[in-house]
């Protein structure tokens, strides 16, 4: 399919949740929503309702007409959707995916920034993670934390559930061990106080070549923190500004762990911020990589492939 013809297709299915949501059929819109999103479909149903009651669906309209999308494969973004309520314009964006009945549903959707709005702070900013060649994205942060304070947060259990994405963790720290989480990964090797390297487990959710890096380098009496996730952005590159958006607002919670800054992240905002580097993703998804990605350490990537997003 071309990406004229899903982009209309896209464009229907938004009308079709708008007109369910006009018609105030709530059946109609939950079925919208894909059953393998993002959205809980329970809280989604409250969310609903309360907005029938406000009769909030009636007292706006919407406008399409300035939506930039990204297609490829059976998955898009479309940003932004505006509504003139009656507090205003609202915008947001949204992730669909094409399923195996033939209709567009929505995997998320979140609130997408207003044209000259200013949200992100200089130190988001200078904290953004880089995109590395055409499979993944590097973050680097320095933590005013000796080395071996942040390696005890990186490599062990009392140390990971203080920060990592779920509470859920088990890591067994050898060559083959396990790193148990929302997802499972293979620790392929490692050096105390200087690097764990992490690659997938075959027939579970990370790929077997995708590389996750954490590296520590001293600087003074702080630490220098390197996160490097290979998510294979070519081949899922609409995946990268929620799995972008996360994975700083990890690097966010270990800083705060270990220092007890608080440091505010607005995952849905993050991911708006980090829309604009899928053109990167889309000017290289058909290089060939001139690294293999589980034999390659942090520093070849970045010298070999470390970029600045457009």
């Amino acid at each position: 399919m071309n990406d004229a013809r899903a982009i209309d297709e896209i464009l229907d299915a938004l009308k079709e949740l708008h007109a369910a949501q006009e018609a105030h059929d709530l059946d109609a819109m939950l079925s919208m929503y894909s059953t393998q999103g993002f959205v809980s479909a329970e809280d989604m149903r409250t969310y609903f309702e309360g907005l029938i009651k406000q009769d909030a669906f009636r007292t706006r309209t919407v406008d399409l007409t300035k939506c930039e999308t990204f297609v490829y494969r059976d998955n898009a973004l479309i940003k932004p959707v505006i509504y003139h309520t009656r507090k205003g314009p609202r915008f947001f964006s949204f992730h669909l995916s094409k399923e195996d009945d033939g209709k567009w549903r929505i995997i998320d959707n979140r609130r997408s920034k207003s044209p000259g709005e200013e949200i992100y702070t200089e130190e988001f900013v200078a904290n953004a993670g880089k995109v590395v060649g055409v499979r993944g994205m590097l973050w680097i942060r320095r933590l005013d934390v000796p080395v071996e304070d942040v390696w005890k947060a990186i490599s062990t259990k009392a140390g990971l559930d203080t920060w990592w994405l779920t509470r859920s963790v088990e890591i067994d720290l050898r060559p083959g061990g396990l790193f148990r989480h929302h997802w499972t990964n293979t620790i392929r090797d490692f050096k105390t106080n200087e690097f764990i390297d992490f690659v997938g487990v075959p027939g579970h959710e990370s790929e077997p070549e995708n590389l996750m890096r954490f590296e520590l380098k001293a600087d003074g009496e702080g630490t220098v923190f390197s996160f490097l996730d290979a998510f294979n952005g070519a081949q899922r590159p609409l995946s990268l500004p929620w799995t972008a958006s996360g994975w700083h607002g990890t690097v966010d919670a270990i800083e705060t762990a270990l220092t007890g800054r608080p440091i505010n992240n607005d995952f849905g905002l993050g991911g708006e911020f980090y829309w604009s580097y899928l053109r990167d993703f889309h000017k290289l998804a058909d290089m060939a990589s001139r690294l293999r990605t589980p034999d390659t350490t942090a520093d070849e990537w970045r010298e070999a492939y470390l970029i600045e997003s457009l």
